[in-house]
């Protein structure tokens, strides 16, 4: 013991009892004072990280560009950043200096503040953006170069975030124990995300710049009313091409008048699946596949061979919603004497066209390309916002009601970080319905899946699926819409192939119901099965899908088909329109 510790020990001990008590208890009050400013302090820092993230929650309760460039959304991040800034501050103090010191509960604290500086840094980087984006966006509606000009600046924006949020440090993460543990864990996943998003967002903007800088892509129309794997019917063609940042449509034929003398070479398992139908000669016969990429790349050798067409960089289909979405951004349009809006649109082109031009398929035809032309036109010549566009288009990708192909692998690489590529995963599962009734009624037709899964002790996963089919068609429609239009069919009848794709693991796929077999194999990185339905007016038809899963696979991805009336899933206690892709876990 030093000379300094001895004369302090004696100093005590020479007290009187009656003082040295008085010095304990003091010391007493102290200690007890200096841990219930800790304990204040703790609580205190707990609070400001737990408002941080209530405003961050509030922040990204709807993430679409309009929600970005919201002023709100930037106060939201703003207020976000200063409560991590605040418990960083109350995390820092020097009342919890001893406690930093300690081993193991100094490592939760020195982790703490770790965490909350770097959830202040990230929400002030967010903060940042979102207002950079607001400006960019800001003003009159860009035209021209002006609109390249904007997504480029929209690039620099997304990467030079990406960068600052890859520098923000996490901290230690050895040896962290209970909730802190888990909050460094989830933020670092979030953060993960996050980059990953932004790395997909920076080469979707890029995409859409070089799309904008001179390109000639195939446009084909989808029709909901008569729907095959994941989209509608391709029943109209144009060109779009694309100049300087300005859109040009040309002359929208109906595919009907394009089918080919001789056909182009198809994908092999299209044509292994099925050699029963002229994929490679008529584009109504395309979409068998949920895999657009298969079906786009065939119908670019096809236009090659249609009179006036010609190579293409890519191919682009949109369907009725699609059309909803845009009118939503640009306002109505009129054509023929009818008024179109996001409200009407889909029971004008979808029913009513059929009841005022009856049988006659050319006008018909000329009036759903003229409605794309106007929409078109308006894009080209109104006044939209920015963000608006940008939200419909993302909501239009994620229903399949928008779908884009390039063959520029740059290119088309953009397309699938936007996930409007229509490619499949190995664990998806799909189910379409082709209709094969010659018919409009899939406006008319339900479609439902009950899917559960069940885990042997083993491991491996049985999934069994229940898949309804309900004709709800009305009396009194015209027969173009409600048949008889093939032969065997009665008046209302509706006649298909359901088309499950199941995910490439699967064994032991099985497809009961309906009347028959129609297919059977792989289709891309999925196993497929199809049976031939039909289904009377009134009716019902069930039909049960059953695959096991090996031991690890815990999930799902469920993909959906475009129907207007969107399929309806059931997976557990959760029950879904689907109108965008979702992962199921179990």
């Amino acid at each position: 013991m030093t000379v300094e510790g001895l004369a302090l020990r004696w100093a005590v001990m020479a007290m009187a009892p009656r003082t040295r008590r008085r010095l304990g208890a003091a010391v007493v009050v102290l200690l007890l004072g200096w841990l219930a400013a800790v304990a204040v302090v703790l609580l205190l820092a707990g609070s400001a990280t737990a408002a941080g993230f209530d405003e961050l929650d509030a922040a990204q309760r709807r993430r679409t560009f309009a929600n970005l460039a919201d002023p709100a959304t930037g106060d939201r991040l703003g207020r976000a950043a200063d409560q991590f800034g605040r418990a960083h501050e109350l995390l820092a103090n020097p009342l919890l200096a001893p406690v930093r010191l300690l081993p193991v509960v100094g490592r939760q604290v020195r982790a703490a503040d770790d965490l909350a500086a770097a959830a202040a840094d990230a929400a002030g980087i967010a903060e940042d953006a979102t207002g950079e984006l607001r400006r960019a966006t800001a003003g009159p509606t860009p035209r021209g170069q002006a609109r390249i000009d904007l997504l480029h600046r929209m690039g620099d924006t997304i990467r030079r975030s990406r960068a600052r949020l890859a520098r923000v440090d996490l901290g230690g993460e050895v040896a962290l124990i209970g909730p802190l543990e888990d909050g460094r864990r989830r933020y670092g996943d979030a953060r993960d995300d996050a980059l990953e998003g932004l790395e997909r967002a920076g080469a979707v903007v890029d995409g859409a710049a070089r799309f904008l800088d001179g390109r000639t892509y195939l446009l084909l129309g989808a029709n909901n009313a008569e729907m095959r794997a994941g989209s509608g019917m391709f029943l109209s063609a144009s060109t779009l091409t694309t100049t300087d940042g300005d859109m040009t449509l040309g002359d929208v034929r109906p595919t009907q008048d394009l089918v080919l003398p001789a056909g182009v070479p198809v994908d092999d398992e299209v044509a292994r699946n099925w050699p029963w139908l002229d994929t490679g000669r008529d584009f109504r016969n395309l979409g068998l596949t949920p895999r657009f990429p298969a079906s786009a790349a065939i119908a670019a050798r096809m236009w090659q061979d249609v009179p006036g067409g010609g190579p293409v960089d890519g191919v682009v289909a949109l369907d009725v919603d699609a059309l909803r979405g845009l009118l939503a951004v640009v306002g109505p349009v009129e054509v023929g004497g009818v008024r179109y809006t996001a409200q009407s649109v889909r029971q004008q082109l979808l029913h009513a066209q059929y009841l005022r031009f009856g049988r006659d398929q050319a006008a018909r035809t000329d009036q759903v390309g003229q409605v794309a032309r106007a929409v078109f036109d308006r894009i080209q010549q109104s006044r939209w916002e920015v963000e608006d566009m940008a939200t419909a288009l993302v909501d239009a990708a994620v229903g399949r009601h928008l779908l884009l192909w390039s063959s520029d692998r740059t290119e088309q690489a953009a397309w699938e970080h936007a996930s409007v590529d229509g490619r499949l995963q190995d664990r998806s599962l799909a189910v379409s319905v082709v209709s094969r009734s010659a018919n409009k009624l899939d406006w008319f037709v339900g479609a439902s899946v009950t899917v559960e899964a069940r885990t042997a002790p083993g491991g491996a996963t049985t999934v069994r699926a229940r898949i309804t089919l309900d004709n709800r068609t009305p009396p009194g429609e015209p027969r173009y819409v409600a048949g008889p239009n093939a032969e065997g069919l009665a008046e209302g009848e509706y006649a298909g192939i359901v088309v499950v794709n199941a995910p490439g693991a699967a064994t032991a796929v099985n497809l009961t119901g309906g009347q028959f077999e129609t297919l059977a194999g792989t289709d891309g990185p999925t196993q497929v099965v199809g049976r031939y339905v039909r289904v009377a007016r009134g009716a019902r038809a069930v039909l049960e899908l059953t695959f096991r899963l090996p031991a690890g696979v815990r999930s799902l991805v469920l993909e959906p088909t475009a129907r207007v009336k969107p399929t309806e899933w059931r997976f557990g206690e959760k029950t879904w329109a689907l109108e965008k892709r979702r992962t199921v876990n179990w």
